[in-house]
């Protein structure tokens, strides 16, 4: 398919407002009109070709009924219709030089995620924040098996207003009394959901 005069001239515009270091958004103008009549072109051929090889079928009722309506088969998939880029729209990239991203190229862009965005929410409650599992560890590992004890220290915790208090209390109380080591997991684990409280990471 050759290509349209329109086409032509739009990238011989688009190249000279490139060497002519034109602002972006003339070039975005020229591109987008660019796309617009690729995009009429790409069309046109496809409806032609794929009219091309439509055929018409005829089906011959039995004996004693009507004849009826022709049916249509549809024509194998060309190769103009696959996912795959036309040697037409490659060929202007190369000519004009740009490189369009793909679909995953635009979905990969750079987002916090949503997870990563609600796990350092401030939690008003250091309980509703500590599952079932993290609480039998830390009263296992942490608190020496004594339940009343982790109780005060998440309530104290709770009624600290700031992560600076809250590590403060726990080297000079938890960590003192109960000897905790900083490289322990179950000590980290608990450090990490106290700064949970507090939105800290």
């Amino acid at each position: 398919m050759p290509i349209p005069s329109e086409i032509a001239a739009l990238i011989d515009r688009l190249q000279a407002l490139k060497q002519q270091q034109a602002d972006l958004p003339d070039l975005l103008n020229c591109t987008h009109a660019l796309y617009q009549q690729l995009l009429q072109a790409i069309t046109a051929h496809q409806l032609q070709t794929a009219s091309s090889r439509t055929s018409h079928v005829s089906v011959i009722p039995p004996a004693g009924k009507q004849a009826s309506l022709p049916s249509i088969t549809p024509a194998d998939p060309s190769p103009e219709t696959t996912t795959a880029p036309s040697p037409l729209l490659q060929e202007i990239n190369e000519r004009i030089g740009i490189k369009s991203p793909s679909l995953n190229d635009q979905l990969k862009t750079p987002a916090t995620e949503l997870a990563e965005t609600l796990s350092y929410a401030p939690v008003p409650d250091l309980r509703k924040a500590i599952g079932i599992n993290d609480r039998f560890l830390f009263i296992t590992e942490l608190f020496a098996h004594n339940h009343q004890e982790y109780e005060q220290a998440i309530e104290t915790l709770n009624s600290c207003t700031s992560w600076d208090e809250a590590r403060q209390w726990i080297t000079h109380h938890l960590q003192t009394r109960y000897a905790w080591k900083s490289d322990h997991p179950a000590v980290q684990a608990f450090y990490e959901v106290v700064k949970k409280r507090f939105s800290v990471r």
